[in-house]
């Protein structure tokens, strides 16, 4: 860890991009927080949603997710595309202020990635800009970047992370009959990014990208950002990103994979970052 913090300290552009899921935590957040409601009878009925292989969502919405997962992944690589924005529909009807507390009990058992938060604090110790750009649901990653990433960081006399810097899926919101997208809500600042607006309603339509393997690229693009100097993440959807980035750092069991298909993509071979389970 000293090494690599020490070989960036004069790093050019001093930006970081984290993957969420595997990388940051352990879990999958979306996943968590759409189980919390399965078994707490808290997702909203979606009757209008046809079956597929004979089951009805309503009926077993843990069992249709994976059925759409699996039936994509034959066709979308080291991942599944369509499950991800699916995640984010399963909430339409309920207002962002329900998931924002949904959220907060479903992932009180997740864990922390140490070595990820580790580095983490270390280049925000080094003043890096740091993005988070995650293939989950956006309000729920922010959700948690507030209430246990930014408090770390500040534990350990930091910067946090700008909640602005969070990307993720989104669909359209409704406010009072009023369509609005994430982007143009982000201006309104921590009261939107934390989620605390109960005006705002979940809608099914797809409200912009889904950060999901070469997208991530597309996400940082469209943001404006920089060639990143570190990227980091753990599963093979973020190869793109670590070959794009002046140095790849991989958390997780799939180091070698990961390694292999970015050099394939005409990257560096990323390190890998050994650590334990905070």
């Amino acid at each position: 860890m000293s090494a690599i913090l020490d070989g960036l300290t004069d790093a050019p552009g001093q930006l970081a991009i984290f993957d969420f899921d595997g990388t940051l935590i352990h879990e999958d957040i979306t996943e968590a927080v759409f189980q919390w409601c399965v078994d707490n009878r808290s997702l909203p009925d979606h009757p209008e949603w046809p079956s597929l292989d004979g089951l009805s969502f309503d009926a077993a919405p843990a069992e249709y997710y994976r059925a759409v997962a699996d039936c994509a992944s034959a066709d979308v690589p080291w991942g599944h595309y369509p499950g991800a924005l699916l995640l984010a529909q399963a909430f339409a009807g309920s207002s962002l202020a329900e998931l924002v507390r949904h959220t907060d009990q479903a992932t009180l058992g997740l864990t922390l990635r140490q070595e990820a938060c580790e580095l983490l604090i270390g280049l925000r110790r080094l003043d890096f800009d740091i993005r988070i750009v995650s293939a989950g649901v956006a309000w729920c990653v922010r959700r948690f970047t507030h209430t246990v990433i930014n408090p770390l960081l500040r534990g350990n006399g930091v910067g946090e992370i700008d909640l602005a810097n969070v990307s993720g899926v989104t669909t359209l919101l409704s406010e009072r009959g009023v369509p609005r997208l994430d982007r143009d809500l982000v201006s309104r600042g921590l009261p939107y990014l934390s989620g605390a607006e109960p005006s705002l309603v979940i809608t099914p339509f797809a409200g912009g990208p889904v950060a999901f393997a070469a997208s991530k690229l597309a996400v940082l693009f469209e943001a404006g950002a920089e060639r990143p100097t570190v990227a980091v993440g753990d599963g093979m959807a973020d190869a793109y990103l670590l070959a794009h980035a002046r140095l790849g750092i991989t958390v997780g069991d799939l180091a070698v994979e990961l390694s292999q298909h970015v050099k394939r993509l005409g990257g560096e071979p990323p390190l890998h970052l050994m650590g334990a389970t905070a």
